[in-house]
């Protein structure tokens, strides 16, 4: 539900425009990197909906989400360590590392044994044996 909530608010942010981004061609980058975050919010939606019907595609669709999602935000920190030299602050660092909290918990909870057999728990079983007289 967070992801929904998150994605909608953040709607208004591709429609926005930025002093310093209107004289190059960063704009685009910025409103193709929102875009892409709003689609993986509305999958991310997805998957739990799914999971918590006790589909296995959603918990597949969280796994991959949450494994893409760690490794652009290992991007941005590699990205933040070039832009600054190697010198990299206390907030940078954080604003780089914390949100990657809550992808690594979908990923763990959902890469889980018991997430699996929570979901096999819901498949039906075979038909009883027929009863010969």
């Amino acid at each position: 539900m967070l992801s929904l909530i998150g994605s909608v608010m953040s709607f208004p942010l591709l429609l926005m425009t930025f002093d310093g981004f209107e004289s190059s061609g960063n704009q685009a980058v910025f409103v193709g990197m929102r875009a892409l975050g709003v689609v993986i919010c509305l999958l991310w939606f997805t998957g739990a909906v799914l999971l918590f019907r006790q589909k296995a595609a959603g918990r597949v669709l969280l796994i991959v989400l949450s494994s893409i999602v760690l490794a652009l935000m290992l991007a941005s920190l590699l990205f933040a360590l070039a832009w600054t030299d190697g010198h990299i602050t206390g907030e940078m660092l954080a604003a780089s590392t914390l949100p990657a909290v809550v992808p690594a918990v979908i990923l763990t909870l959902a890469a889980a044994p018991s997430t699996g057999r929570w979901i096999r728990s819901a498949r039906p079983t075979a038909y009883p044996p027929h009863r010969y007289y």
